[in-house]
């Protein structure tokens, strides 16, 4: 998809820059459920490491298939990794995996608190990242509309010059390509619950 493809290329650039090196790139289609060949490459390129950009499905059968061949990779995963379907897919296979994620369903922000809350006495459990998210656009979305209207141009112009909103997802402000900035935490697989990492 074009996220995995943005996330791979930038994730190349700031890891090269870094001093890291970035060895074998596979670009498989969405819909790909044998990633049998994928891994036996990566093995042959002499990877030690592996970063994962799939939905919670694919990397679920990623992690699967790898133990399937015997292979043993350090496993890393982009944001969109975190769900029950990952467990579903993986069951303890999951465990160990690391991955960035720019939501703390344990935030104190009074914003995301209350969310949370809200969310909790609505659906009896926490709110994941992509349900505040979703809050959020709407509500900032929202907002633009009723500030300058429906033109494109201008509530393009409205949402780039947003900064510091304090949300349902946490604090995050545009930049001026229109992409979020927010802070985030890094967390883990344990016993098939998604935890904060702790080195």
């Amino acid at each position: 998809t074009d996220y995995g493809i943005s996330y791979i290329d930038n994730f190349s650039d700031a890891h090269t820059k870094l001093g890291g090196v970035v060895g074998f790139v596979e670009k498989l289609d969405i819909k790909t459920t044998d990633f049998r060949t994928s891994l036996l490459k990566a093995k042959k390129d002499g990877a030690k490491a592996i970063l994962l950009v799939g939905n919670r499905q694919f990397n679920g059968l990623v992690l699967k298939q790898a133990n399937e061949l015997g292979l043993k990779f350090l496993f890393f995963a982009s944001s969109v990794t975190e769900g029950k379907e990952l467990i579903d897919v993986a069951g303890p296979l999951a465990d160990g995996l690391l991955y960035p994620y720019p939501f703390d369903d344990e935030s104190d922000i009074s914003s995301q608190k209350s969310f949370q809350n809200k969310y909790i006495e609505e659906y009896g459990e926490k709110s994941e990242m992509l349900s505040a998210n979703g809050y959020d656009s709407l509500m900032l979305l929202s907002s633009c509309f009723e500030k300058v209207g429906n033109n494109v141009e201008k509530v393009k112009s409205c949402l780039y010059s947003i900064k510091n909103y304090q949300g349902a997802s946490g604090v995050l402000s545009f930049d001026e390509n229109g992409d979020v900035s927010k802070p985030f935490i890094l967390k883990t697989v344990k016993n098939g619950q998604f935890v904060k990492y702790e080195e």
